[in-house]
């Protein structure tokens, strides 16, 4: 699994970070703001993974405002493409703070398992 994850997100905590890396083996790269994943980035994410993940913040806590509704554009984007052409891999979307580090977790979990 790789993952894009913004700076101010859950992921941007290094402590947590470490935590879930260690358990969950991803390799992951921080962003100023998950809204500046651009589509082909995210579609040569799949050269390292067939599983990417990209880890705004929650939908009204945007530093930048609308960063996770770009991301989440981009992200519903690739997955476009990715039926087009009957790819096997995926791509999530996931709006991550301190309040909802369980349920992060458990979808990190449900993807990592697929």
């Amino acid at each position: 699994m790789f993952v894009f994850y913004c700076k101010n997100s859950l992921l941007g905590n290094e402590e947590f970070r470490k935590k879930m890396v260690e358990k969950y083996k991803f390799e992951c790269k921080e962003v100023e703001c998950s809204g500046s994943i651009e589509l082909i980035e995210i579609l040569r994410a799949f050269e390292r993974d067939k599983h990417l993940v990209i880890v705004g913040c929650l939908e009204g806590n945007c530093r930048y405002r609308t960063g996770s509704n770009w991301a989440r554009r981009r992200s519903q984007e690739a997955k476009k493409i990715i039926e087009e052409l009957s790819l096997d891999c995926s791509v999530t979307f996931l709006n991550a703070s301190r309040a909802n580090e369980s349920k992060f977790e458990n979808e990190i979990l449900k993807i990592a398992k697929w």
